[in-house]
């Protein structure tokens, strides 16, 4: 039942065997197996995830690419995803410079609603398009996923960590939660380490309350490599700890004693405190980890910055740059990489890398890739 048409190159057929050798285990699997029970004989087996192959596009072929944006919430405009759209806009322009393809795009306004998406994937534009990016909500993603699968089209989510679709076609851009702490681990490495957690005032009263910064002192003049954890979400606890831990540094110094060695941890979330002194950032060198970095005096963000206030007079954001990411990843790929899966390849279009790979016991696409972000007390900003 297979046409010529239907063969790729570089394809694998799989011929099945007769139904005994299919779904009897051999004598040495067998082995040592209780028997099968009544219950076992009804356990619904799930259905395997479709593999599905790509077929790069050729130099001269024009790209249709589908967008699929939250443009509106309701009745009120959606700021954030206008700078997505615009961003990528700008990627493609680059694009077209930099490669000379010829690429077509149809936005669509999911409005955040999934019934939405089914008007969407019926819609003639949308059926025509070789990429698709977006939908950026998870729940959107299933009405998406198995037109996708059934004609081998790659599905781009720009910014969720997914977590209940699994799926071929699907390329998250977003590096999951357990990579994060994988790039912790790296910090904590060493002989002579220790790591300490800091909890705020409303777990551990006693901390830099009634001791001053002496517990503080003590623990930074232990001689060893310090990597202090500090794991309140209270902007003013965030504060206080941060001055602290300078402060004994200070006292330490002053009084001749060795510069003790130590490393802080925070959270990413902490650049939305308004009250945090970003001074003590580089004094504690602090270390924040982030899905997304962009370092406005980079010469390469200057360079982005620059022309995306040409194009549309305003600043970028965060999502200006993740949208020009996504362009200047994917489309690209169409013509080379999208048919060996961009599997472990980097790409770094800005200043954010990403690598893609498929996470064990899934067949997600997950970029791999947080962005380490450390603050050095010469005043400078270092980006792993």
């Amino acid at each position: 039942g297979i046409s010529a048409q239907d063969l790729r190159s570089g394809s694998m057929l799989k011929v099945p065997g007769d139904a005994k050798s299919a779904t009897e285990p051999a004598p040495e699997e067998r082995f040592g197996q209780p028997e099968p029970t009544e219950s076992d004989t009804l356990t619904t087996v799930e259905p395997q995830v479709k593999e599905v192959d790509f077929l790069a596009l050729s130099s001269g072929e024009p790209l249709r690419v589908a967008l699929l944006l939250p443009m509106t919430d309701g009745d009120k405009q959606n700021p954030n995803y206008l700078d997505f759209y615009q961003g990528f806009l700008l990627g493609l322009e680059k694009i077209k410079t930099q490669y000379g393809y010829s690429v077509r795009v149809d936005l669509f306004n999911t409005r955040q609603e999934s019934d939405r998406l089914r008007t969407i994937v019926d819609d003639a534009d949308f059926r025509a398009a070789r990429l698709i990016v977006g939908p950026v909500y998870e729940e959107e993603l299933p009405a998406v996923i198995g037109y996708a699968e059934e004609y081998a089209v790659p599905v781009v989510s720009p910014l969720a960590d997914v977590k209940n679709v699994d799926s071929d076609v699907l390329f998250q851009m977003a590096p999951p939660q357990m990579r994060k702490y994988a790039k912790i681990e790296e910090l904590t490495q060493g002989e002579h380490k220790q790591v300490t957690l800091i909890y705020g005032e409303k777990n551990d009263r006693e901390f830099a309350v009634k001791e001053g910064d002496q517990g503080l002192s003590s623990l930074l003049a232990n001689g060893k490599d310090n990597l202090l954890i500090v794991l309140s979400d209270s902007g003013l606890e965030v504060d206080r700890i941060l001055a602290a831990i300078a402060s004994a540094n200070t006292n330490l110094v002053a009084r001749g004693k060795t510069p003790p060695r130590f490393t802080i941890v925070g959270n990413s979330r902490w650049n939305r405190f308004g009250n945090l002194d970003r001074a003590l950032y580089f004094k504690d060198r602090l270390v924040l980890f982030s899905t997304y970095h962009a370092k406005r005096d980079a010469e390469v963000i200057k360079t982005f910055d620059s022309d995306y206030i040409k194009a549309f007079g305003a600043l970028p954001s965060l999502y200006s740059y993740r949208g020009y990411d996504a362009a200047m990843i994917f489309v690209p790929a169409m013509y080379s990489n999208i048919q060996y899966d961009m599997e472990g390849r980097r790409y770094t279009p800005l200043q954010t890398s990403y690598t893609f790979q498929q996470m064990p016991g899934g067949s997600n696409h997950v970029n791999q890739n947080w962005m380490r972000v450390s603050y050095r007390p010469d005043f400078t900003i270092t980006v792993d």
